[in-house]
């Protein structure tokens, strides 16, 4: 079973509904998380990625071209909102992803940031600290030796 398997099984209750996940990069974590998911979008600042691996796409998954810092998004949007080892590729402009996840995310909704590498590990208290300044509610903490997540509820 592949890292990202284990986690999405190990997080399935904080994983259902509408999702979106930031940066999705390769889209590992989109694809995985859709057996649990009504809908599933990604995005990321390149949209070819997914595509180019030749991966089977099922028809409730979605990507798109899109800035983090600016989610082209209706506000409360998404039950979900992921990253998955994206926190260090973000830290330059964090504080506006964190806001915009944040705005588009739904009222009960929950945020959950999955760090397996090291320079997103790293980052993860910033985004706890960023997290709690926005009344967000800290659910959950996974670490693990193999990955670290932090879930939030929004109010």
């Amino acid at each position: 079973m592949r890292r990202v398997d284990r986690v999405v099984e190990d997080l399935k209750d904080f994983l259902s509904g509408k999702i979106l996940e930031v940066a999705c990069g390769e889209a590992d974590f989109s694809l995985a998380v859709s057996e649990y998911a009504d809908f599933v979008c990604g995005i990321d600042i390149s949209s070819t990625r997914p595509e180019r691996k030749g991966t089977r796409i099922p028809d409730h998954v979605h990507f798109q071209k899109m800035d983090a810092a600016h989610l082209g998004f209706k506000d409360e949007s998404f039950d979900v909102i992921a990253t998955y080892n994206a926190v260090g590729h973000l830290e330059d402009i964090l504080n506006d992803c964190v806001f915009e996840m944040i705005r588009v995310l739904k009222s009960n909704g929950f945020l959950v940031f999955i760090a397996t590498w090291k320079m997103d590990r790293a980052l993860i208290p910033e985004v706890c600290t960023i997290l709690a300044s926005f009344s967000m509610q800290n659910v959950r903490e996974v670490k693990s030796t193999t990955y670290y997540a932090s879930i939030w509820k929004k109010p």
